[in-house]
C-alpha cells in the first residue's frame, strides 16, 4: 500500500482515525483490521464475468491473491450486479458535470489553450449535459447504491475485483506535452471504479503482482460497506505476506 498517502496498512489506520475524528460519523471500529492469518469469518463475494473482464496478466494475478486470501479460511460467494451498463453511463454523466461546474468552471473561457484538447473534451462534453439528464443520473446512483447492498454486502463482507483492466500503458511520444484522447484505454484503467466512485463505498487497492513479460505491477480492489473501513484495510494487511 505505500504511496503518497501512507507507507503501509497501519498508515491507513491512522488516516481512518483523523477523519472519523472530524465529521459525523459512527463511532470509530477497528475490530477487524487485525484480521491477520486467520479469514475463517471472513465471506469474499466475486463477480466472475466481472473479475475475469481484463487482461490474462492481471486476472491470473489476481485469482492468485484471492487464492491466499482463500487458504487463510476465507470464504468465496458468486455475487452478481445487474445493469452495469447504466451505471457506468450514471457514472460518466456525474463526473463530467462535476468536471465542467466544478475546478475548470472558473478558469475555462479564460486558459482553455492551457488546457490538454482530453481535457477540453471531456470538459465541453460536460457542459453540454442537461440538468434532467443529471438529474436522471442520480437517480441510476441511488439505484446503483441499493443494487450494492442487496445483491453484494447482504451476503459477503468485502467485494474483490482487479484494481484495473490491464497494467500501466506506456506514455508515447507527445503525450506529455499535448495529452492524450483514448477512451479505449482510458475504459480498461476504469474498468473497475465505477460503483466505488459513483456510490462512495470505501475501497483500498494492493499491489500483488506483476506483468510476465514487462513486470509491471498488478493490483487488487477490495471494497466494503460504508464505515467498513476496518475490514478492508485487515484484508489488505493480510495480503502484505502474499507480495
Amino acid at each position: 500500500m505505500a504511496g503518497v498517502e501512507g507507507n503501509d496498512h497501519d498508515d491507513g489506520v491512522v488516516q481512518v482515525k483523523n477523519v472519523k475524528g472530524h465529521v459525523r460519523v459512527p463511532p470509530l471500529h477497528l475490530a477487524r483490521f487485525g484480521l491477520g492469518k486467520d479469514l475463517s469469518k471472513l465471506k469474499i463475494g466475486i463477480f466472475e464475468d466481472y473479475f475475469n473482464d481484463a487482461d490474462s496478466d492481471v486476472v491470473d494475478a489476481c485469482w492468485k491473491a484471492v487464492g491466499h486470501l482463500e487458504s487463510l479460511g476465507a470464504k468465496l460467494v458468486n455475487v452478481s450486479i445487474p445493469n452495469m451498463e447504466e451505471t457506468k453511463v450514471a457514472h460518466a454523466i456525474t463526473i463530467l458535470t462535476e468536471l465542467a461546474a466544478g475546478g475548470t468552471s472558473r478558469y475555462y473561457d479564460r486558459f482553455i489553450n492551457e488546457f490538454t484538447p482530453e481535457t477540453q473534451i471531456n470538459a465541453e462534453l460536460g457542459r453540454s449535459i442537461t440538468s434532467l439528464e443529471f438529474l436522471h443520473a442520480q437517480k441510476v446512483r441511488r439505484f446503483a447504491m441499493e443494487v450494492l447492498y442487496n445483491h453484494v454486502f447482504s451476503k459477503v463482507d468485502v467485494f474483490i475485483t482487479p484494481g484495473t483492466g490491464c497494467t500501466a500503458p506506456k506514455i508515447l511520444d507527445g503525450v506529455l506535452s499535448y495529452g492524450e484522447s483514448n477512451l479505449a484505454q482510458t475504459t480498461n484503467l476504469m474498468r473497475f471504479i465505477y460503483h466505488g466512485n459513483l456510490c462512495g463505498i470505501p475501497g483500498v487497492v494492493v499491489p500483488i503482482g506483476y506483468s510476465r513479460r514487462e513486470k509491471l505491477p498488478i493490483s487488487l480492489q477490495i471494497q466494503a460497506p460504508h464505515w467498513d473501513e476496518d475490514i478492508i484495510l485487515g484484508v489488505a494487511k493480510s495480503l502484505e505476506s502474499f507480495v
